[in-house]
């Protein structure tokens, strides 16, 4: 038990060294992603690609319809211009971090305090 809080302890702290690193990461872990997870992400985010749409194509019909804003029906039926998500995903998926750093940081301190009071009581 006291081997998984050091653990923690060591991500917690390469996380916070190594955080410039992060979109790099992202970056060169993007295109082992398939397809399916790549728009599921750039539908979820109102994003297309990691860096932006041009990773698809420049040919408005060849860019996956997940990388288009959907209005009042469950699909796309037509692609245009102004419908395309143009944020990259890679500023997305930052600011997504960002914001959901509290919950995470309150679910690691929940997870430390119940291990230390295992630790203690054993």
């Amino acid at each position: 038990m006291i081997a998984f809080i050091f653990m923690e302890i060591g991500i917690a702290i390469a996380y916070h060294l190594l955080e410039d690193q992060v979109p790099a990461l992202l970056i060169s872990t993007w295109p082992q992603l398939n397809n399916d997870t790549k728009f599921t992400l750039q539908r979820q985010l109102g994003c297309c690609g990691i860096q932006n749409y041009t990773e698809w194509s420049v040919e408005l019909d060849q860019i996956p319809y997940s990388c288009f804003k959907v209005y009042d029906t469950l699909s796309v039926s037509t692609k245009a211009w102004t419908l395309l998500y143009k944020t990259s995903c890679l500023d997305q998926l930052e600011e997504w971090f960002k914001d959901n750093l509290p919950i995470w940081a309150s679910l690691m301190t929940f997870v430390a305090l119940v291990q230390v009071k295992i630790i203690i009581f054993i």
